[in-house]
């Protein structure tokens, strides 16, 4: 329970902070702007379908942020938003037509029931979403590290691209 809302919390900051990394690595014209792809898991009814929207732009701009429309999503992506969606909302929903149709004692059984399946579920769903972050920091920090340097011209005057220990002397 402590992992879900952990993820809860942090999977929107974690989507913004890789949106605004694919938009500094030179991803423009991305439909989704990075307070957007965090606002979309909370706000109804896009929750159901924009964060998955989202993550996909964001994969697509770390694949190749200069190219990134011409890019492939990744079928993790949609895997993990399929189960995501089992988890979050089938189990609801089995479970109030459990409690309307059934009668108490059979309703908390397919509760439990429920409650067992959404616990397995959660084991390939935080799998899935563990390496979707994982190649999505990949792919960002490898076109970040082969990035050339930004340095400007007058770099030496504003002390802007030197290492911290020569601008600290200044």
């Amino acid at each position: 329970m402590i992992i879900t809302y952990g993820i809860m919390l942090l999977l929107p900051a974690w989507t913004l902070r890789a949106n605004h990394n694919a938009r500094q690595l030179g991803a423009s014209g991305m439909k989704f702007a990075p307070e957007w792809a965090a606002g979309w898991y909370f706000l109804p009814p896009g929750l159901f379908w924009k964060p998955y929207q989202v993550m996909k732009e964001v994969w697509q701009a770390s694949v190749d942020p200069t190219d990134w429309r011409e890019q492939r999503g990744s079928p993790l992506v949609g895997w993990w938003w399929a189960l995501w969606l089992i988890a979050s909302w089938g189990g609801l929903l089995g479970l109030a037509i459990a409690t309307l149709v059934l009668e108490a004692s059979d309703a908390q059984t397919v509760e439990i029931a429920i409650g067992i399946a959404n616990l397995l579920l959660h084991i390939p769903l935080t799998l899935l979403l563990l390496t979707i972050i994982l190649k999505i920091h990949g792919m960002q920090m490898r076109h970040h590290d082969t990035a050339p340097d930004p340095t400007p011209a007058d770099a030496s005057a504003t002390g802007e691209g030197l290492p911290n220990s020569t601008r600290s002397q200044r």
